[in-house]
């Protein structure tokens, strides 16, 4: 049986629907190291996982960092010290700004050479730069507030938040390369 390819995830989803307790809850069973970047450091979800910098990172099997807003090598550096484990952005928006698209766009489009699967979390699909749908192999939507103009997300959207009403923490992974 050959290994599985590392993938690239989205995951959506309005505040307090359960993103960040999902992503902890899969990595309790992730046979390889993770890694979290947090833009503030203030996700008390991760108060467990071993706190790193760029130059400490890959000595503990759950870390986080936190995203340094002036270092503007911050993720080309992630990029070429980080392999084969999890590489998860909580909060990607905050993480992302229009000058270092190209080495974020690089991160989600090389993960299958450095063996690591990728996890952007959005609050809605209009935080999503494009380009993220040209590398991301899954979708795992949680409910959501903003509904898109876009039909295809629109009518996820409504599949998702129908079920949320019977448990607000509902979620559907949809492939995307299927």
């Amino acid at each position: 049986m050959e290994p599985r390819a590392p993938i690239s995830t989205m995951i959506v989803g309005a505040q307090r629907t359960g993103k960040t307790q999902f992503i902890i809850d899969l990595m309790q069973n992730y046979k390889k190291k993770a890694l979290v970047v947090v833009p503030d450091g203030f996700e008390q979800k991760y108060k467990s996982w071993k706190t790193v910098t760029l130059d400490t990172m890959g000595k503990h099997h759950r870390e986080q960092i936190i995203f340094d807003w002036d270092d503007k090598f911050f993720l080309k550096t992630l990029r070429q010290k980080f392999m084969n484990g999890a590489l998860i952005f909580d909060d990607t928006k905050f993480c992302l700004r229009p000058w270092n698209y190209l080495d974020f766009e690089d991160i989600i489009g090389r993960n299958r050479q450095v063996n690591v699967d990728v996890f952007c979390m959005y609050h809605s699909f209009a935080r999503i730069p494009e380009f993220f749908w040209t590398y991301c192999k899954r979708l795992i939507l949680f409910k959501t507030i903003l509904v898109d103009n876009d039909r295809q997300h629109r009518a996820m959207q409504y599949h998702v938040n129908e079920l949320a009403r019977t448990n607000p923490y509902a979620r559907v992974m949809f492939n995307l390369d299927a």
